[in-house]
């Protein structure tokens, strides 16, 4: 075979497997940011007082996220409280939200979450920083994917 022949079997092999080498390019990348979508579970102690925290975001697909935050009195009273979720935002890792909390007798508590997914999008490890009263307090906050699926909302 002369050179010339030889690069022209080259060149119509390239041509033939260029486009399966930019498929297998193109899907074989990671999804930009999975869904964070099912129930999350954590808790916080302040001051020897512990509470439970109950995340549910519903399912979203780069959209709006939805759902709801309940933190329950962890000591056996039966005092809890919800919130929608509000200005939820997810671009892996980071995710925060918003929630308020309105209380019979006493001004919304106001909350807000910052953390980090890990890799497996199956822990949370970030700060809920409640504000009531006009006073700040931040407490680490890790919550852990449950098994469930998400709650109806």
């Amino acid at each position: 075979m002369t050179r010339k022949k030889a690069i022209i079997a080259l060149a119509i092999l390239n041509l033939i497997l260029l486009p399966f080498t930019l498929s297998v390019a193109c899907n074989s990348a990671e999804p930009e940011s999975p869904s964070l979508a099912g129930v999350w579970t954590g808790s916080t102690t302040v001051d020897g007082e512990t509470t439970d925290w109950i995340l549910n975001i519903g399912r979203h697909d780069g959209g709006e996220i939805t759902g709801t935050v309940t933190g329950q009195d962890a000591g056996g009273s039966q005092l809890a409280y919800t919130g929608a979720l509000t200005d939820a935002r997810y671009a892996h890792p980071s995710f925060a939200f918003a929630a308020v909390f309105n209380i019979e007798d006493i001004p919304p508590v106001t909350l807000r979450y910052q953390g980090s997914a890990n890799a497996d999008r199956d822990e949370i490890d970030g700060n809920l920083t409640s504000t009531m009263f006009g006073e700040s307090q931040s407490v680490p906050l890790n919550f852990t994917r449950s098994p469930l699926p998400p709650l109806a909302e």
